[in-house]
């Protein structure tokens, strides 16, 4: 009994001994846990709420200071520098993951007569110092391990050394330039409604300023200036520029002290752009300019209340120089096309009213002193494309803005070379007038009613889209069958030689003819030419491009077949052509409509596979026709000479 009772004892013993072993080596495994983890703890307990890092090292010539404001990083020191955020965020996300797979004390290695030079911490290679409020903790980063790996890291606040993984810190994490952000302007680029430009006047000695200014509309999508005057901006441009100073980018920093202030130039800037946003605003100084090789590559630059000085690259603002051009709206016309009823075209000696019908449609009227008026169907859709081109009629530049009524009267608009009125239920929408520009030939100075701008225009393009002859409106379309018609007979005649070119009935089968019949189908002008139809006349115009020919070369004559209810209905239609002047240009007519016409480019080519002279055409074998041959002459005789060669006799 007594032996069972001591064996009993003995594991009872034994049980304590093994749960305090076990105790002990969990409690030392917690206390591991609790020390690694803590790392994680201290630093998040900071970065959660952070206020400012600083950033100090081996490699780091002047700390860094970086701040935070509104979540808005800032780089203070040394420069005073917006911050790039993400790079800044990168740091703070490093510093959050660290975890540590060794912690041991100060007192330890001091008990091994070791102290923290031994592991690079008595001058680190790197420190962070992390405020929050009115608290600091400081991380020094140290030398590697012995493989390379880890790195040492000293938390004076615990008096703790770490081992910890060295690819959280890469030393192009800490250098200036990656925390420094690039970005001159940090306002987005949705947020501006403002841009403003003072510029200095040419002349480097000059004190004045020419200022510039750039509003958004309240529509939230134009733009408009607002000096030096009230004009139109173009907002696909102003937009553009915008987008570009948002991205431009330092090109270099400058330490204040290596240049003087006069080199510099801030005290008479060559330029200030500012750009506003929503109750806040940012203005970029530009001093004097950087010259190489006779050209300004870039400028010395700064921000307003900001002491870093910079450079940047010239490009953007040497067009900003010109933004009060470059960026004006060159569509300079604006009328609502659908309520206009009647638009009045005159030149110096010839007037034209286009009016809209009740049922919609257009007519032409022609006024001419020498003639009564004339009324011509128009076509809409050259009526539509008329206002089209108004509406999008752009000035290739500014000739001069506010001219006085003298200066307008000795440029010719007093008599104006062409003159286009639109009136919207007789109110006057729009009076645009055009004179020739006194500089260049090429151009027209053009000016709209109540607009104080003289707008240059391209002279070609515009007498090509704007005529005062009705005829430019008539529908270009002569005839256009119905699908049911059929041509059943075609017949081309030369009337210089009376020789039909071409006579035949018309089968589904011949495709030759396909070309010219599909022209016939829906016969279409190029143009109208103002005259009457005359068999045989005298040409009225010295142009032979624009004129009736005096003699017609050829007759086309062709049959119709048009389906009826028992019997079909058979009609014929005549034209006559001329001789094909270019190869763009053949001159046709009817007498039927006392028309006369300048043909379209397909129609040409259809009519040309007939009229033009084939190779193997009995016309051109006889054109062709050798004339009888000369008889050849006899050979003198010949006699051998010494090297056995024949040579003519004497």
């Amino acid at each position: 009994m007594i032996q069972q009772f001591r064996f009993t004892l003995i594991l009872l013993g034994l049980n304590a001994l093994a749960f305090l072993v076990l105790f002990f080596a969990s409690n030392s495994q917690f206390k591991a846990f609790n020390n690694s983890s803590s790392l994680t703890a201290q630093i998040t307990e900071f970065t959660n709420k952070i206020d400012a890092l600083q950033i100090k090292g081996e490699n780091i010539t002047t700390p860094l200071l970086l701040v935070r404001t509104n979540n808005q990083w800032t780089l203070e020191e040394p420069t005073q520098w917006p911050a790039n955020s993400f790079a800044v965020e990168q740091i703070i996300h490093a510093l959050n993951t660290l975890e540590a797979s060794v912690v041991f004390s100060l007192d330890e290695i001091k008990q091994t007569d070791q102290s923290l030079s031994d592991y690079g911490l008595d001058e680190p290679l790197l420190s962070l110092n992390l405020y929050k409020d009115t608290e600091t903790l400081d991380i020094n980063i140290g030398k590697s391990t012995a493989l390379g790996n880890k790195l040492y890291l000293y938390l004076p606040r615990t008096k703790n050394i770490y081992v910890v993984g060295n690819s959280s810190f890469q030393d192009a994490m800490f250098e200036l330039n990656a925390l420094r952000k690039n970005q001159i302007f940090d306002l987005p680029k949705y947020e501006i409604d403002a841009l403003n430009i003072q510029m200095r006047p040419n002349g480097s000695e000059s004190q004045g300023t020419l200022s510039v200014r750039i509003e958004k509309n309240p529509d939230g999508s134009s733009w408009s200036f607002e000096s030096p005057l009230k004009v139109e901006a173009d907002p696909t441009l102003v937009s553009k520029t915008i987008e570009d100073l948002t991205h431009y980018t330092v090109e270099k920093f400058i330490q204040p002290d290596t240049l003087d202030s006069e080199l510099l130039g801030f005290n008479n800037p060559s330029m200030k752009i500012t750009l506003q946003g929503n109750k806040r605003r940012r203005t970029l100084i530009l001093g004097n300019p950087i010259i190489n090789q006779n050209e300004i590559t870039a400028f010395y630059a700064k921000l307003e209340n900001n002491p870093s000085i910079f450079t940047v690259d010239a490009s953007i603002f040497n067009n900003l120089i010109k933004a009060q051009r470059a960026l004006r709206e060159k569509n300079f016309i604006q009328i609502e096309s659908d309520s206009i009823t009647t638009i009045e075209i005159a030149s110096t000696s010839l007037k034209m009213t286009l009016q809209k019908l009740e049922n919609d449609e257009w007519q032409a009227l022609a006024f001419n002193q020498s003639s009564p008026t004339k009324t011509i169907k128009a076509d809409k859709e050259l009526i539509e494309q008329l206002i089209g081109r108004l509406q999008i009629l752009r000035a290739s530049d500014f000739f001069a803005d506010a001219p006085t009524q003298d200066e307008l009267n000795a440029l010719n608009f007093n008599a104006p070379l062409m003159e286009i009125s639109a009136f919207s239920n007789d109110q006057e929408s729009l009076k645009l007038s055009v004179v020739d520009n006194p500089e260049d030939s090429s151009l027209l100075l053009a000016k709209i009613k109540e607009d104080p701008t003289l707008y240059t225009i391209e002279k070609a393009s515009f007498l090509a889209n704007f005529q005062t002859s009705p005829l430019f409106f008539k529908n270009k379309i002569i005839e256009k069958l119905p699908k049911a018609a059929q041509i059943t007979q075609i017949q081309l005649t030369d009337l210089e030689t009376q020789i039909n070119i071409l006579d035949q009935n018309v089968s589904e089968s011949d495709l030759s003819l396909e070309p010219l019949l599909s022209e016939l189908q829906e016969i279409k002008v190029k143009e109208y030419i103002d005259q009457d139809f005359a068999a045989n006349s005298p040409n009225k115009a010295d142009n032979p491009e624009i004129s009736a020919p005096s003699q017609w070369r050829y007759k086309l004559t062709y049959k119709i077949s048009f389906p009826g209810d028992s019997v079909s209905k058979l009609v014929e239609r005549t034209f006559y052509f001329g001789s094909r002047l270019s190869g763009t240009t053949q001159i046709g007519g009817s007498a039927e409509k006392n028309l006369v016409f300048t043909c379209t480019q397909p129609f040409i080519e259809a009519l040309f596979t007939y009229t033009e002279v084939l190779p193997n055409s009995a016309t051109v074998n006889q054109m062709l026709a050798p004339d009888d041959p000369k008889p050849i002459e006899a050979m003198p005789e010949l006699e051998p000479n010494d090297l056995g060669v024949q040579l003519p006799k004497d």
